[in-house]
């Protein structure tokens, strides 16, 4: 992910000093959280002003306009310092175009498409203080700030996992996707690849077929349909280990179960 704006770099404490908008994907709590605790710190906000979302009404109507009217709906309705989301990374610049103030988080091959049209904002990993106070360096993403970790803020690593009984199905996939042409097709499209030495692991991973003495960890299904049941079924795993099998199973006669909850008939 990249932190980024429409007019340059921004120092979070002068937020509320003039108006600051801050764009993020999704409705996700945890995102909003994040977005709110890192970025727009508690301590610059009264209570009554600090990250509130926007009225969904008016996300909704930004949704249908375009151009000059979106940027004068941001200008002059839409409440100031509130978090404005979508799940289109397309809706998100258009914002930030439209709005001085706006400041979003993209993902950074979003934000290589469009460079020349948004400015990358420093971060530190100050939770304290903001760009303008602290003494961290202030880092900007870049494909060796993202991989070293020094741009640790808004970088998150993704996991593919498989079965160890599927890797008959998954090992030419992940073959091709740690190749030199699945790494080529990774940066085309603008996203990061890792370095040799994770490349190199990767592949002996993928050529051992993963982790043979992986244990499963047993976990109960968050629902059962209506007519069905959770049934909990003891066993002993090849490592001896004992275990709880949860399954969701019809009713038997005389039982029911009217609800979608986890639970026995």
């Amino acid at each position: 992910m990249a932190m980024a704006s429409r007019s340059g770099a921004t120092s979070m404490p002068a937020a509320r000093k003039s108006r600051s908008t801050p764009m993020a994907p999704a409705t996700c709590l945890a995102r909003t959280t994040f977005f709110g605790h890192v970025v727009f710190h508690p301590q610059w906000f009264p209570d009554t002003e600090y990250f509130q979302n926007c009225d969904l009404s008016e996300v909704k109507t930004l949704g249908t306009l375009h151009g000059a009217a979106m940027a004068d709906f941001i200008r002059t309705r839409r409440k100031d310092n509130c978090y404005m989301h979508s799940e289109d990374d397309n809706t998100i610049l258009e914002w930030l175009s439209a709005d001085p103030s706006g400041i979003a988080f993209l993902g950074v091959a979003y934000f290589k498409l469009h460079s020349g049209d948004l400015v990358v904002v420093k971060i530190a990993s100050d939770r304290t203080k903001g760009t303008k106070d602290t003494l961290d360096a202030l880092i900007a993403p870049s494909h060796n700030s993202l991989l070293d970790g020094s741009y640790s803020e808004f970088t998150r690593n993704l996991y593919m996992h498989v079965d160890n009984d599927a890797w008959a199905k998954t090992r030419d996939f992940l073959q091709f996707g740690f190749s030199t042409d699945g790494q080529d097709a990774v940066e085309e499209l603008g996203y990061l690849f890792p370095n040799a030495a994770l490349v190199a692991k990767m592949r002996q991973r993928i050529e051992q077929g993963g982790n043979s003495q992986a244990d499963y960890i047993s976990v109960q299904p968050g629902s059962c349909e209506r007519g069905t049941g959770l049934v909990k079924t003891p066993f002993v795993n090849q490592f001896g280990t004992g275990k709880i099998a949860y399954t969701c199973e019809a009713c038997v006669p005389g039982k029911f179960k009217d609800n979608n909850e986890s639970v026995a008939c």
